[in-house]
């Protein structure tokens, strides 16, 4: 069972789920090697895991499979999309909201997936051929626009955790797609600023900060024709980067086959750095766009948000929102263009 609760004094709104959401996805147990262990880093099969190729009656039916093109069996895919085996919401019923004394929740309708991203155990967005990772970007766009089609999502979130830390259970590569019954208060927050900037200059704010950035060259870690990678001026965290396409578009299903390549490249080179010098830190990047349904927006521009986690302090995030970041954007984005520059 699942609820979405809005908190009344910030306003934003929290999935309470009671049905082992939190979980990873595995039913019962931990490698018995241990997360990170030799054995595992090794392994490109595991017989426990419910991801690997081979092991596919262990997940629910997928509801989408991407093979390789030259190949028509079925069994040998290259990305697959299951349901969540502990999804945060279901897509049960409609979502209605209701009130308990003071306070609001909306019914927890909505979908879960899990975007098995290899048939291997243990490989990394950068381990994989282009074509390979570049398939599992159009594998979040085609779910995106799938779930989108249900009239019941007002907002589907796409994201990655990676984390080497023990207490990953399992380490098959994966990201999750989240469809939820309204607009989370982030995005609403960066739709109303994008819109203030555009009342005022007439101008995308995203297209703008890209043109500036080119222009001052400080913080700019990666470039192509199609994408541009930066540490944003006010970074929250060390090494947080943006990845933005250099054509504007509000929607990230807008994204064409071509430049889920060029995002696929970019992304894999930015990850492969931070494995290799700085210690394979825990991250999360996810994917800002547009609410459901919503395109052709001149005021908004859909982007990749990377977010190393190498730092521990959150004590004043927490209270304030306020971050302090211990390291400069622009000499991080030098570190990285340096390194991206021999990749």
């Amino acid at each position: 069972m699942s609820e979405l609760r809005k908190n009344l004094l910030s306003g934003q709104w929290v999935i309470v789920s009671t049905g082992g959401t939190r979980r990873l996805e595995h039913p019962n147990e931990r490698l018995e090697t241990g997360a990170g262990g030799d054995a595992d880093a090794a392994a490109d099969y595991d017989q426990k895991c419910p991801f690997c190729k081979g092991n596919e009656h262990m997940t629910l039916p997928e509801v989408s499979l991407v093979r390789a093109e030259d190949d028509s069996d079925s069994k040998d895919w290259i990305v697959r999309v299951v349901p969540s085996s502990h999804p945060a919401l279901r897509p049960v019923g409609e979502p209605v909201v209701r009130r308990h004394h003071i306070h609001q929740y909306i019914s927890g309708v909505g979908s879960h997936e899990i975007v098995v991203e290899s048939p291997q155990h243990n490989v990394e967005p950068y381990d994989q051929p282009l074509d390979r990772f570049a398939a599992v970007i159009a594998a979040y766009r085609d779910r995106m626009l799938a779930l989108e089609g249900d009239r019941r999502f007002e907002y589907v979130s796409v994201f990655r955790n990676h984390s080497r830390m023990p207490e990953a259970v399992w380490r098959h590569p994966r990201s999750e797609i989240l469809a939820m019954p309204l607009v989370p208060m982030a995005v609403e927050a960066e739709l109303e600023q994008s819109k203030d900037y555009y009342d005022f200059s007439s101008r995308c704010v995203l297209c703008d900060l890209i043109e500036d950035e080119l222009s001052a060259g400080m913080r700019v870690a990666l470039q192509s024709d199609d994408f541009v990678a930066i540490t944003p001026y006010a970074a929250r965290v060390p090494f947080e980067t943006w990845i933005v396409p250099t054509r504007h578009s509000c929607a990230f299903t807008t994204i064409s086959d071509g430049e889920t390549k060029a995002l696929a490249r970019t992304l894999a080179h930015i990850l492969l750095v931070l494995a290799e010098d700085l210690g394979d830190p825990a991250y999360t990047y996810h994917i800002h766009t547009a609410p459901a349904r919503v395109t052709g927006l001149d005021h908004y521009h859909w982007h990749l948000e990377l977010i190393p986690r190498v730092s521990s302090s959150i004590g004043l995030e927490y209270s304030t929102g306020v971050y302090v970041n211990p390291m400069s954007p622009e000499d991080n984005a030098a570190f990285l263009n340096r390194r991206l520059t021999v990749t």
